[in-house]
């Protein structure tokens, strides 16, 4: 099953208008939580420890009553996944600035393309990279930079900009192919229904 980061400004900006704690439902409890038996107020109560500068040994023993006795893996993981969500949305803010406030798609290319050079690996940074692409509708080059992304880590934000890039250039059967996929793992995320919908509707006519 495929396991969300942004295809357009405004989506972008709203999402930066969030703070990670309060971050919505559909990412906090599918993406973050990442152990069945942790929930999303264990996830929080954990993070409020950590930005404590509690270490992770110290709250697996003695904060057992907050974290709901978490252990040291499952403390660790969010830790990692926290600090990682965080970094990503410090990246995205870049993006924002180059692109809005000085205007220089170019410069953000170059400077993700720099970050590859040492981290071929870096999931992110292609996933950041196609959407570049897709800013200036170079279509061909976004789908390659996503796809790698996925390749990487098949992470959900990664398939979500996909189907939206499959949406807006028209090929209505891939976006309903990664929709279906997309609503079928989330079915109370109406924006994946609403796309759905829509590219059934441009399909047919």
């Amino acid at each position: 099953k495929i396991r969300k980061a942004f295809i357009d400004i405004e989506c972008l900006r709203r999402r930066h208008s969030m703070s990670i704690e309060k971050l919505p439902p559909s990412i906090s409890t599918d993406i973050i939580v990442g152990f069945p038996s942790e929930t999303k107020k264990q996830f929080e109560n954990t993070v409020k420890l950590l930005d404590e500068d509690a270490t992770v040994p110290f709250i697996a023993r003695y904060r057992k009553e907050v974290t709901g006795s978490l252990d040291e893996e499952q403390i660790r993981n969010i830790e990692e996944k926290i600090n990682y969500l965080r970094n990503l949305e410090k990246r995205k803010e870049e993006v924002i600035r180059l692109i809005e406030e000085q205007g220089k798609l170019t410069d953000a290319r170059d400077s993700y393309m720099e970050i590859l050079k040492d981290e071929p690996q870096n999931a992110e940074v292609w996933d950041l990279l196609g959407v570049l692409y897709y800013q200036v509708k170079e279509y061909l080059e976004a789908e390659l930079c996503i796809k790698k992304a996925i390749e990487i880590k098949p992470e959900i934000y990664y398939f979500e900009n996909l189907a939206k890039l499959y949406l807006d250039k028209g090929d209505f059967e891939l976006a309903i192919k990664y929709y279906e996929s997309l609503s079928e793992e989330f079915p109370k995320n109406y924006e994946y229904q609403f796309n759905l919908a829509m590219a059934y509707k441009n399909h047919h006519d």
